[in-house]
């Protein structure tokens, strides 16, 4: 599963877990994948399989830990900040932990 099969397997798994329509889903599926860091592609795969997620670090963090402390399912959010995380940790932060309130 690489590529635009990725592409098109995450659009469909967003469209099932979030209720949006095809095309929203198509375009936060190609959003996320562009700027999510390449290590994190495993958990992008987990997800769409429904198995279990892997902790895979961005520093401190990973995106089961990111759900557990946001007590949600919401692996978009967690997914974005990740990204963020790798590319700006000081905001990645406040919103890891801020969602918590």
């Amino acid at each position: 599963m690489m590529g635009q099969d990725l592409q098109q397997d995450f659009a469909k798994k967003i469209e099932e877990a979030y209720w949006m329509n095809p095309d929203k889903a198509q375009k936060h599926a190609k959003e996320v994948l562009a700027r999510l860091p390449d290590c994190l592609l495993p958990n992008i795969r987990e997800w769409i399989r429904g198995t279990a997620l892997t902790d895979i670090c961005i520093g401190d963090y990973s995106i089961p830990m990111i759900l557990a402390i946001w007590d949600s399912h919401d692996f978009l959010g967690a997914a974005r900040v990740m990204t963020e995380l790798e590319e700006s940790p000081a905001g990645a932060l406040k919103k890891i932990w801020n969602m918590r309130r």
